[in-house]
């Protein structure tokens, strides 16, 4: 059997003052990299902490899931990657009167939210009016403010190649990656030129807002056919 071959990087004492971490799997990172090129480069840096502020940047606590017998009595429940689907469906209600932390399960249009935890750490979505009907569990982090357009160029960058490097960057955890509200509060990214930014937020926004029209109109001619 051929062995795996052994990653070598090198990197200054600064860094690792700075990160306050000594772990090779940080510093071997995709993510470290693509960090690197970004403070070298001539952008300014901001996080979602200076944008946003660190109260709107939070995860539920652990809750035991309860069902409820239809929706008169809860949300649908969502897990991270039923958020990724174009018609997320949950046959699984939480209980409104059951569970204590039923209000900070439930979502509001224009949150973005990350997966925080496994394999699949790092991807983000953005709440429309479709996805506001469900409730989602503790296993993503919420910015909660204002649909805006910072928030919007945010997302639009988290979707990007690069943005999704730099939030890998700093997951922690041996056996299972992990991310926390602090993580994302903290993350470093650059702020492009402002013609490019604009350009991006108004593709972004043109692109939420037509697949959220289409939800919404897919769903409603789906609901009609199920009660002919």
């Amino acid at each position: 059997n051929r062995r795996p071959e052994m990653r070598i990087g090198t990197t200054g004492a600064a860094l690792v003052y700075d990160s306050e971490r000594f772990d090779s799997k940080y510093f071997l990172d995709e993510g470290r990299v693509v960090f690197e090129r970004v403070r070298a480069g001539k952008w300014t840096l901001t996080t979602p902490a200076a944008e946003f502020g660190r109260e709107f940047i939070w995860m539920p606590n652990r809750f035991v899931r309860v069902p409820a017998c239809s929706e008169e009595f809860g949300r649908p429940l969502l897990v991270p990657y039923d958020c990724f689907r174009y018609l997320p469906h949950s046959n699984e209600i939480l209980s409104n009167s059951q569970v204590g932390a039923y209000e900070s399960a439930l979502l509001k249009r224009g949150w973005v939210l990350i997966v925080r935890s496994g394999r699949n750490l790092g991807p983000a979505t953005l709440v429309d009016s479709f996805l506001e009907r469900f409730a989602v569990s503790d296993d993503m982090i919420r910015i909660s403010c204002p649909l805006s357009n910072e928030l919007l160029y945010l997302y639009a960058l988290l979707c990007s190649r690069t943005g999704q490097a730099l939030i890998r960057r700093d997951r922690n955890g041996s056996v299972i990656d992990h991310l926390g509200p602090k993580q994302v509060a903290a993350l470093q990214y650059p702020l492009a030129h402002k013609d490019v930014a604009s350009f991006c937020v108004d593709q972004f926004r043109r692109g939420f807002e037509l697949r959220e029209r289409a939800r919404v109109d897919l769903d409603g001619v789906s609901r009609e056919f199920l009660r002919a």
